[in-house]
């Protein structure tokens, strides 16, 4: 299967035909509040970002896609720390700035949208343009006074032996210097806390100006890959945005971000004053990706979401080689290219990542070949997935926890783990082991029988994990749950108290932050 994996790679038109949608979040997505997306590596935030771009484009409105990795001339710049934070942030929120007006500058250019609004529409362009020279970082300078004084004394004495004549002769003379000054150094250096505050200048003008003169259309600002800036910088950009963007009417900002790698606010230590943006309170609620991918009780979900995926990037690939591919419908192609239950062990193996799907998916037809994909087939595929792309790629610590986390659910014939919140789940290793798909959320805050104060997340310990044993035989697959767990069905029943079970989470010594 030689698909597009990453949607970065692929054209507009590619990411429109293979975009399958997951209910709500479209629909959540159309919304003009500004929002961030969560989601980990290979959830769809980048291809839905990308769709959402393009589907409002066609609706009329700019949309400007924002790839933050590739902002500025020199990434190293902003995470040398070195150099003072002010000039760094600074950097940065004039970079983002200059792509933002270029990106409208060549729209502008390039298309006949706003012919008819060139007079009015330029003068705010402009006003952005000098933005970037007026946006600036500052803080609190120091200060330091330096006295001077010092003290020399210094003496001497001559004695001289000649002749006069022929009759020997001895002279004398004796000499005293004495200078005297003093000089005492005293250093004295005052500084308090460093307390930066961004200056945005004619921004917020320009942008009020630009939305009047576009006519009723909307700007929609749609940043990618917001964990790719050094952390200790991401709150000044999130002010840009909420002191700039946010007010403007008209203007709606979504944010693609790793949730335990993004940090939007800073708080200042004075009152209430804070950098950056409050989550919730300057923001829409946050949608997790995760909480809609990894299906739980409803199975047929899954397997309609997968079939789909799958079914339109190869249509999309058949055309692009010239083809008309002959399978009609996504059911269809579930039936005639998978055997048995091999697309249930599809879905399994993906555990709710498209991305997954796709690579385990795609090696899994090379091994098949010209035959229609087996469960073994599926195995073997998830197998060499998991060891080239996930494991060996997290801390000592973690593999030890994971290894002991596969061990104690092979015993208990179950992959469902139960982390008490927050300070189980919540834990670094943890987080670890789930920011690298490891361990997979299906369920939050979880409650056991009468007890509302105790509270659990629940997570799937990734599949790869166990195709080693499954094909040696050394283990078997089993109903653990998977398939059915829900709220409604551990709350007060005695399978909370099975999958509780164990020492599962034993975490190595200083393991806690």
């Amino acid at each position: 299967m030689r698909v597009t994996r990453r949607a970065e790679k692929a054209t507009p038109e590619y990411l429109a035909r293979t975009f399958v949608p997951v209910e709500p979040v479209p629909s959540l997505l159309e919304s003009l509040d500004n929002q961030v997306i969560y989601g980990r590596r290979g959830t769809g935030k980048t291809h839905i970002l990308k769709y959402l771009a393009e589907a409002k484009k066609r609706e009329g409105d700019v949309a400007l896609y924002v790839d933050l990795r590739t902002i500025g001339s020199s990434g190293g710049l902003y995470a040398d720390t070195s150099q003072p934070l002010g000039m760094r942030a600074t950097n940065l929120l004039v970079d983002l700035i200059e792509e933002l007006h270029n990106q409208i500058r060549e729209l502008v250019e390039n298309t006949n949208t706003f012919d008819e609004v060139l007079d009015t529409l330029i003068p705010g362009l402009d006003e952005i343009g000098l933005a970037a020279t007026q946006v600036r970082v500052v803080g609190n300078t120091e200060s330091s006074v330096t006295i001077n004084a010092g003290a020399e004394t210094s003496s001497g004495s001559d004695i001289s032996i000649g002749l006069h004549g022929s009759v020997p002769s001895v002279s004398a003379s004796a000499s005293k210097r004495r200078t005297r000054s003093r000089r005492l150094t005293e250093s004295r250096k005052q500084s308090g806390y460093e307390i930066l505050t961004v200056q945005f200048g004619v921004l917020g003008r320009g942008l009020s100006s630009l939305l009047q003169a576009m006519a009723g259309r909307q700007l929609w600002l749609l940043l990618d890959e917001w964990s790719s800036v050094p952390s200790d910088l991401q709150p000044y950009l999130a002010d840009l945005l909420r002191r700039s963007f946010f007010p403007v009417a008209g203007i709606c900002v979504k944010i693609g971000a790793l949730e335990r790698q993004s940090h939007f606010i800073h708080i200042t230590g004075r009152g209430a004053e804070y950098v950056g943006i409050d989550l919730g309170a300057d923001t829409a609620a946050s949608l997790d990706l995760d909480d809609f991918l990894v299906f739980r009780a409803d199975r047929s979900h899954a397997l309609t979401f997968f079939s789909q995926l799958l079914y339109q990037h190869l249509v999309v690939l058949m055309s692009e080689l010239g083809y008309e591919f002959a399978i009609k419908t996504a059911a269809e192609f579930r039936e005639i290219c998978f055997a048995d239950q091999a697309f249930d062990e599809l879905v399994r193996a993906s555990e709710g990542v498209p991305r997954d799907a796709l690579n385990v998916a795609g090696l899994a037809a090379a091994i098949a070949a010209d035959k229609p994909i087996t469960v073994r087939n599926v195995q073997v595929a998830a197998r060499d997935y998991f060891l080239r792309d996930k494991e060996g790629k997290i801390s000592d610590k973690a593999q030890e926890l994971l290894n002991r986390i596969v061990r104690d659910c092979v015993k208990r014939e179950t992959r469902v783990l139960v982390l008490r919140r927050p300070r189980e789940s919540d834990n670094y290793l943890v987080q670890t082991l789930y920011d690298n798909r490891l361990i997979h959320r299906i369920e939050q805050g979880v409650m056991m029988g009468n007890d509302y104060s105790v509270k659990y997340d629940l997570y799937l310990v990734d599949f790869g994990c166990f195709v080693n044993m499954l094909s040696r035989g050394e283990t078997r697959a089993v109903n653990d749950g998977t398939d059915t767990v829900s709220r409604r069905l551990l709350d007060g029943s005695r399978a909370m108290e099975k999958l509780r079970s164990g020492s599962v989470i034993q975490l190595p010594s200083g393991a806690a932050r």
